[in-house]
């Protein structure tokens, strides 16, 4: 019956936002310079209801325009916010990545790849070779964020979490917050204003 009601509200919503469409605008709804891959990495902290896995969110934009977004469960119990993100950002990274080799076929795209983060303690992580007790456990295979990061290949920026897009791809929000990020998504000023 849960799963009913769950599939019922979805085709609810479906149905209220049948006429909105994402819209490409040629680099000119953001403030991305011409050929720049920007991300907004973002994750929740242990909300699997049975595992206590985190999930990570990416929404990848070129040119201002978005291109990609994944959502992702994590592989591993992040034991902290700061481990969950920081492994978010790992995958932000080998998603931009990837998707930076297969428009590189097609277009010029500058590097650095830009990605937005609303956690400073994986931030920090990711820009120190620092190994403490509290990161020493996570897997080598994250740590490639470093790496990318100290050859210029990625850099991070920090923004708020009220303004990481990213959000909406790993938690359920309100409703006002919902139609101002599917606002931002979808380059609709009305919706991401509060207007409709």
């Amino acid at each position: 019956r849960d799963h009913f009601l769950a599939a019922l509200r979805i085709l609810k919503y479906l149905n209220t936002v049948k006429d909105r469409r994402l819209t490409f605008r040629g680099g000119r709804a953001r403030a991305a310079a011409p050929d720049e891959l920007v991300i907004y990495s973002d994750s929740d902290w242990a909300m699997g209801s049975t595992d206590r896995k985190s999930y990570s969110g990416n929404v990848l934009y070129l040119n201002g325009d978005l291109v990609a977004w994944f959502t992702h469960k994590q592989p591993v119990v992040a034991v902290s916010s700061t481990e969950a993100e920081y492994i978010a950002i790992s995958d932000a990274c080998k998603d931009g990545l990837g998707l930076y080799h297969f428009l590189s076929e097609f277009v010029q795209v500058v590097l650095p790849i830009q990605i937005h983060v609303d956690n400073q303690g994986a931030m920090f992580m990711a820009n120190n070779l620092v190994t403490n007790k509290r990161s020493k456990h996570i897997d080598l295979r994250y740590h490639m964020i470093r790496d990318y990061n100290n050859k210029g290949i990625i850099i991070l920026k920090y923004i708020s979490t009220e303004h990481n897009i990213a959000d909406i791809m790993t938690k359920a929000m309100d409703k006002v917050k919902h139609r101002y990020f599917t606002g931002l998504l979808l380059q609709d000023e009305k919706l991401s204003n509060g207007d409709e």
